[in-house]
């Protein structure tokens, strides 16, 4: 180098002699893939006498977890709205997952002995609380006739999942004794240290008497509805003016919901799921910004505390806020309720639901099936 600049040259070097000194870093690596399969049943006992009208689906509820994974299955024994007649629909429903993960997923239709007749498989990118499959998996002609097959008018749907993970074997890495690759903050902490400094911060949550400030790349990022509401070309008045005025939540549901949106977590947050008023604004608060993956945070930690006093309450919850993530909790509530009905009937829940004749007559069908199934 010139003259000029030996002083400064040697200057960094007096300041960081420990840096200087240490040898280059050498990392020996080896990457390959592991695969892991679970599969789980969905049975159906009078297939011929269902009666389901387009649109209407059964969730199975969670049919098993995998690498962390939960897993279940929706079925349209008359296909969904998008479905062409005489078809039945599947869907794979991710239930609980930390981020993003590739799944090959698989339907078969089985008889009652357990003979496979007919199987549909892909490939998706699931995230929480997303569904993916087919509206026309299978020929509802097909489906009827398996029924047939072992003359007991029964049909079983399986879901086969698996998964592929990358491993890398990491070999001697040489000359680092320091613990220079290791620790540091896990991104969860900067972000919500970002979320509260409001730090760059260039919108403002307005709730009441207060303001939260927030980044319109994590919200968009998180929230398909702030995506809309903030993207350039939007024309709403949000996007001009960087001011989104939140009236239907109060101030704690908002900050949990940007808590979540930022660290994918909710730190001392036991008390809200005893609180029914609590847990179900931000329910409502995930299903208005479509927040899938709090919806099923929500819902997972609810459904763990069902009684007999809360459950016609959550059922009527679930019933009106319709999402396909709370119709998991709408089933959760029917079982629930199924098994403890005598109970239930005394609580001022039951009560409220039996007054809501709109409601009653979305939930009594599925309900007196579940307490009277069919007869053959």
């Amino acid at each position: 180098s010139s003259g000029d600049d030996a002083p400064a040259a040697r200057g960094f070097c007096e300041a960081w002699p420990p840096l200087l000194a240490m040898p280059p870093l050498k990392v020996q690596s080896a990457i390959r893939v592991q695969s892991q399969t679970e599969s789980g049943r969905f049975a159906y006992q009078g297939w011929s006498r269902l009666n389901r009208s387009k649109g209407q689906f059964d969730e199975s509820g969670i049919l098993f977890e995998l690498a962390g994974v939960q897993w279940a299955m929706l079925v349209y024994p008359s296909g969904s709205q998008k479905s062409p007649d005489g078809w039945v629909s599947c869907h794979a429903l991710c239930l609980r997952c930390d981020g993003e993960r590739k799944a090959h997923y698989q339907f078969r239709v089985l008889d009652s002995a357990g003979v496979e007749h007919a199987r549909k498989g892909d490939s998706f990118l699931f995230r929480m609380g997303e569904g993916h499959g087919w509206d026309d998996a299978f020929k509802r002609s097909d489906v009827d006739e398996v029924a047939k097959a072992t003359g007991d008018d029964a049909v079983v749907f399986e879901l086969r999942i698996t998964l592929d993970s990358e491993v890398r074997s990491v070999g001697h890495l040489l000359g680092d004794t320091s613990g220079r690759l290791s620790g540091g903050r896990p991104l969860s902490a900067d972000m919500r240290r970002l979320l509260t400094t409001g730090d760059h911060s260039d919108v403002t949550l307005g709730v009441r008497d207060c303001e939260v400030r927030a980044h319109r790349c994590v919200l968009a990022a998180r929230s398909r509805v702030f995506a809309r509401m903030l993207a350039p070309e939007s024309r709403m008045m949000e996007a001009r003016t960087g001011v989104v005025n939140i009236v239907d939540m109060d101030e704690p549901t908002v900050r949990r919901l940007c808590e979540f949106l930022y660290t994918n977590t909710l730190e001392d947050a036991s008390e809200i799921w005893s609180d029914l008023a609590a847990s179900e604004s931000l329910l409502h608060a995930a299903a208005k910004y479509e927040v899938r993956g709090l919806a099923c945070h929500v819902i997972d930690k609810v459904a763990a505390k069902l009684d007999t006093d809360n459950a016609a309450d959550w059922l009527i919850v679930a019933s009106r806020l319709g999402t396909r993530e709370t119709e998991v909790l709408k089933a959760e509530c029917l079982r629930f309720i199924e098994e403890h009905l005598d109970m239930v009937q005394t609580t001022e829940g039951w009560a409220r639901l039996c007054r809501d004749q709109a409601l009653f007559a979305d939930v009594g069908p599925s309900l007196i099936r579940k307490i009277r199934p069919p007869l053959p």
